[in-house]
């Protein structure tokens, strides 16, 4: 009997050692879902959520959440002055958004988008309701748009127009196809978050085919098509496809800013809604926006988070958007 009771001993001391549990070696340590029941609902929570703090609120953004090229060529915007973004419909204001705004207590609303986008009735409504002073970002089309949000960002950033004309520095000026909302969505919040050191770097929207020999610096993202005029001056970021070009930018995040975020922001590559608030996040976290498939983790995304260590991984939007089945498999990675 004190044989058998020893050799269970023994075994009972290896089998911890041979057989460790399934998550013994995961390494991202926290998934947390950020969700409402509509687009408008999400960018309230995220802001609900990660601003709860409101001293450190200086500017609150609001843009439309019936169209995406406003709120995410803001993310720029966004990112720079770490400000929240929340959404409205063109000529009502959602339920909630006054409430939010009122409890955020900006020194300054920044209405991105013209009267055909967020109609003055909105505009009025929301200044009447919060006494916050507003002001409409906008030009004649979304990418004049995004130049004034450009213009914005280096007023903000104590640049006059002499220093925004001298910018030749192809790591510090971006073009991003207008017509898709994924680009944008994942590029704009690095350009917004450029340090001191590298500079203010500025995102623009632009036709789906660029020339050349039109721009004589600069970098062109994603699905742009780029025409060549023999001097290879653009530099382009692309990847096999719109989840492996997230990641392409998000190494720019170590690579050119020297930053070693430990967590990133997950949205749907597949639709925009959730994603419109999404960048508010990155000027508190330094975090990088990666996309993925309702479904399925992009090989691209999940060597990434293995890659760099990741810890911390915020999801923004629902199970209809980002699958809990997804959530396992990002919990999953060694």
């Amino acid at each position: 009997m004190k044989k058998i009771f020893k050799k269970a001993l023994i075994i009972s001391c290896i089998l911890p050692l041979t057989l460790p549990s399934a998550n013994a070696f995961a390494q991202v340590s926290s998934v947390k879902r950020v969700s409402g029941n509509s687009r408008y609902e999400t960018a309230i929570k995220l802001s609900n959520t990660y601003f709860a703090d409101t001293s450190k609120v200086t500017f609150a953004i609001v843009a439309s959440g019936e169209t995406y090229p406003d709120a995410l060529i803001g993310g720029s915007l966004a990112a720079q002055e770490s400000a929240p973004v929340l959404l409205t419909y063109k000529s009502s204001v959602p339920a909630g958004l006054v409430s939010e705004l009122k409890r955020l207590q900006p020194d300054h609303i920044f209405l991105l988008g013209g009267p055909n986008t967020i109609t003055d009735t909105v505009l009025t409504s929301l200044k009447k309701q919060t006494g916050i002073a507003i002001d409409r970002i906008y030009g004649n089309d979304r990418i004049q748009t995004g130049d004034e949000i450009n213009a914005l960002r280096a007023t903000l950033a104590g640049m006059d127009e002499a220093d925004f004309e001298k910018i030749s520095d192809p790591t510090l000026f971006a073009c991003v196809n207008a017509y898709n909302f994924h680009d944008s969505l994942y590029s704009a919040p690095y350009y917004g978050i450029m340090t001191s050191d590298q500079g203010i770097g500025f995102l623009s929207l632009a036709p789906s085919t660029i020339y050349e020999k039109n721009i004589d610096f600069g970098e062109a993202i994603g699905d742009i098509k780029v025409v060549r005029d023999g001097t290879n001056s653009m530099i382009i970021t692309k990847g096999s496809d719109r989840y492996e070009s997230s990641v392409k930018i998000a190494e720019k995040y170590t690579n050119e800013l020297n930053l070693n975020p430990d967590t990133v922001i997950l949205t749907s590559g597949e639709n925009y809604p959730d994603g419109l608030g999404a960048s508010s996040l990155v000027g508190l976290y330094e975090a990088p926006i990666l996309l993925t498939q309702k479904d399925v983790l992009s090989t691209y995304v999940k060597n990434y988070i293995s890659k760099h260590k990741i810890k911390n991984v915020i999801i923004v939007g629902g199970p209809n958007s980002v699958s809990d089945n997804l959530v396992s498999q990002i919990k999953a990675i060694k």
